[in-house]
């Protein structure tokens, strides 16, 4: 049986020291990675106040609820043998909605960030029965002073007149919402109704521009929506998908079906006995597909694996071809990862980040041929290692697009990783390597 001769106590220690102090300068670099990650949320941060900016004076997120009719009322009671006359609000949903929203999208620009922002026209057609209303000789409704209310969240941001029809007959709309106990903003039509007669129609058109969001509150018992729009990667968001959507390069259509249990309040209420609850309301975002800090974000997180990668990359060239490569030559490689995302960072908020991530992966690929060319002098194994650091950075990317698959697709290639790496050591003698 052959044996092998340990190697001295000073070459063994040598290789131990070796070993620490990579592992040690890995996670040295993850402070300046850390940084890093700091600065990326520092300007993702910066571009959401200037999406905040352009919204203010553009128009803040929509969200197009109602509409609903209020009536006031006159409530007679009777209490210990007086009479009692006491002022109420009844709000009356309606029976059917239709509302067609056509939003045409566009990105403004504000310095290098960008932010989505819209004009929607917007056309709502309904009807109302007043037939469930309660009737006694103690309620006197007063149908000269009802108003059909409409809530939107930015109503600063309407841009045109707002055209309203009550059973074929316009009205004067006006702004804001009288007797606000179910919208906190929008507007409102004074109507007139009479009182024998249940059946209403109703029509209203007006446009409004928006930032990032379009979002609605159904109020009918029955309610049907229509968006169109110019952006083609909208995300659905809320309680309530479309039925229907057709998606394309030129923008999307989608269609929405909300029922009466799809809403917080019933037919018709009293005074404050309901209000907006927003978490019933649905819509649409208009989504930067190129999310640049989101993916340099992602791109940093990789950081401790490029990084490990690369040690080992020069660790084996090290052992296997027996070449002496300094602590502070490993520190310089170290280093020139590291640059790698501040430099993709800096190029992303100007070019891209597809564009950013190979210009910056090819300038870190030659930084470090040419170093490690001072130290190896071989150009066949420079060659090697100018591939294997390409792979490397190919293999992030995939990564980095691979969003729903990324966990799945990581976790194999680390696997196949260090079945290489156990494949090729398997057959060191560590003990004579270490000698």
């Amino acid at each position: 049986m052959e044996h092998t001769t340990p190697a001295a106590p000073n070459g063994q220690r040598q290789l131990l020291f070796k070993i620490g102090f990579i592992l040690f300068l890995i996670l040295f670099l993850m402070i300046p990675t850390i940084w890093i990650q700091d600065l990326i949320n520092e300007r993702s941060m910066l571009q959401q106040q200037v999406g905040a900016e352009v919204a203010s004076s553009w128009g803040n997120e929509q969200t197009i609820q109602g509409p609903v009719l209020c009536i006031p009322y006159v409530e007679k009671s009777v209490v210990d043998g007086k009479s009692y006359e006491s002022d109420h609000l009844r709000f009356v949903s309606p029976e059917e909605v239709n509302l067609q929203s056509d939003a045409v999208s566009e990105v403004r620009t504000k310095g290098i960030f960008n932010t989505v922002v819209f004009t929607t026209q917007n056309t709502i057609k309904g009807s109302f029965n007043l037939e469930t209303l309660p009737k006694s000789s103690d309620i006197v409704y007063q149908w000269s002073d009802a108003a059909l209310i409409t809530g939107i969240t930015d109503p600063a941001a309407i841009t045109d007149k707002i055209i309203t029809k009550w059973s074929n007959q316009e009205y004067k709309t006006m702004p804001g919402v009288k007797h606000s106990g179910f919208c906190i903003s929008g507007f409102h039509s004074p109507v007139v109704l009479q009182n024998n007669q249940n059946s209403y129609t109703f029509e209203q058109s007006f446009s409004a521009r928006g930032t990032t969001g379009l979002r609605f509150l159904p109020s009918g018992k029955m309610t049907d929506i229509d968006l169109r729009s110019n952006w083609s990667s909208p995300s659905f968001i809320g309680r309530l998908l479309p039925q229907s959507r057709a998606i394309t390069a030129e923008g999307f259509t989608a269609h929405w079906d909300a029922n009466e249990y799809n809403r917080s309040f019933p037919d018709h209420w009293k005074d404050a006995e309901y209000k907006n609850q927003g978490g019933n309301n649905f819509g649409v975002n208009f989504v930067q597909t190129a999310d640049h800090y989101q993916k340099n974000m992602r791109s940093a997180k990789y950081a401790i694996l490029v990084i490990s990668l690369s040690f080992l990359v020069f660790f084996f060239y090290e052992m296997l071809l027996k070449f002496r490569i300094h602590p502070i030559q490993y520190m310089m490689v170290g280093m020139s990862l590291v640059i790698f995302y501040a430099l993709l960072l800096s190029l992303t908020e100007h070019i891209g980040f597809n564009q950013a991530y190979w210009i910056s992966a090819a300038a870190v690929i030659a930084l470090i041929a040419v170093y490690a060319f001072a130290i190896i002098k071989k150009a066949k194994l420079i060659v090697l290692l100018t591939g294997l650091f390409t792979m490397l950075y190919a293999y992030i990317f995939i990564l980095l697009q691979l969003e729903d698959y990324a966990l799945l697709a990581g976790t194999i290639g680390l696997f196949l990783i260090l079945a290489s790496v156990m494949i090729m050591s398997r057959k060191v003698d560590w003990y004579r390597m270490s000698a």
